[in-house]
């Protein structure tokens, strides 16, 4: 384990974090159990899928061509809402020049330069947490940001920050639905002030759900 998540290991219990294991990239999760590590591992495709292998909609699509914004990729745990998230920034990475930040917990693709320049930010190695990231974003120029995972207020706060300050954020959460998610949000930053609802409405550009369903032939999933 590299020292750094040795350190959160053994302070918070659990950790994850992606490695090299032979020709194989994969996704490592440890934590302690009856005060004994214990490891699962997922391994990682090595090439972004395209928004046409994933059947992402044309609708969809569109949402990387906008300038400015805030676009939430929602659905529950493992239903692949971070595939969704890369292949739609590889998608911008692809048609023009603009420099990609993502902020990942972990850093689960790798990009290739393409028309784009792209940061790609590891909370735990390279960064804190997601808001400082976030705000520091504004700071590196970015005209894109990917945050893998809004987990907080503050986070949520930096999003709708960078969001008014002229860039395109896609952010993940773990909601499912256009009303479960406002009210989510709303909730979240209930101590925010009056007029977060409003500030929402100024930057919110569309609310992405996914569900994976078995297909026909029982052979995998399809979103």
């Amino acid at each position: 384990i590299p020292s750094h998540f040795r350190a959160i290991l053994e302070k918070q219990g659990e950790t994850e974090f992606t490695c090299q294991i032979g020709v194989a990239r994969c996704r490592i999760n440890v934590f302690l159990q009856q005060k004994t590590p214990s490891i699962t591992i997922r391994i990682l495709r090595d090439e972004i899928p395209g928004t046409q292998e994933l059947g992402i909609p044309f609708s969809v699509v569109e949402l990387t061509k906008k300038r400015q914004g805030l676009i939430f990729i929602t659905g529950a745990h493992g239903s692949g809402k971070t595939t969704t998230a890369a292949s739609l920034i590889d998608k911008i990475n692809m048609d023009r020049n603009a420099s990609i930040i993502t902020i990942e917990n972990p850093i689960e693709y790798l990009y290739c330069y393409k028309k784009s320049m792209i940061c790609q930010r590891e909370i735990g190695a390279d960064a804190t947490n997601c808001a400082k990231a976030l705000r520091a974003a504004l700071k590196e120029d970015a005209d894109v940001i990917l945050a893998g995972e809004l987990r907080d207020a503050e986070a949520v706060l930096a999003a709708v920050a960078a969001a008014e300050a002229g860039c395109l954020v896609f952010a993940v959460l773990h909601t499912f639905g256009v009303v479960s998610t406002l009210n989510y949000i709303i909730d979240l930053l209930s101590e925010s002030g009056k007029y977060i609802c409003s500030r929402l409405a100024s930057v919110i550009e569309a609310v992405v759900s996914q569900q994976l369903i078995a297909m026909s032939d029982g052979v995998g999933c399809a979103a």
